[in-house]
């Protein structure tokens, strides 16, 4: 007998992480960690905080190019809120980074 894999459950309303980059504005909607594609999970396991920047949150977005271009238009600070959320929508505690030494 051949296994089946189940269905994705991805595009379940309560699997997603919604967010919206201007009050009023368009809701942008993605998979929590736990959803999202082997292929970029595994790209995303050999991430540190410390170097999950921008480029790297695009990643989570390759899914949705609406998500992905409102997300190029804000500022790091915006960029490091909206990680920070969804990792914790997703279940993920990271590490608190360490300041920076000048």
């Amino acid at each position: 007998m051949v296994f089946q894999v189940p269905p994705s459950k991805a595009s379940s309303k309560q699997n997603r992480f919604e967010f919206q980059v201007v009050a009023d504005g368009p809701v942008y909607s993605i998979p929590l960690l736990k959803y999202v594609k082997n292929g970029l999970k595994a790209r995303l396991s050999q991430l540190t905080e410390e170097n999950l920047k921008f480029s790297d949150l695009l990643m989570i977005f390759e899914a949705d190019p609406a998500a992905r271009t409102a997300v190029d238009e804000i500022e790091q600070e915006q960029t490091d809120e909206l990680l920070k959320a969804y990792h914790e929508a997703s279940g993920i505690t990271l590490p608190e980074s360490s300041p920076s030494k000048s």
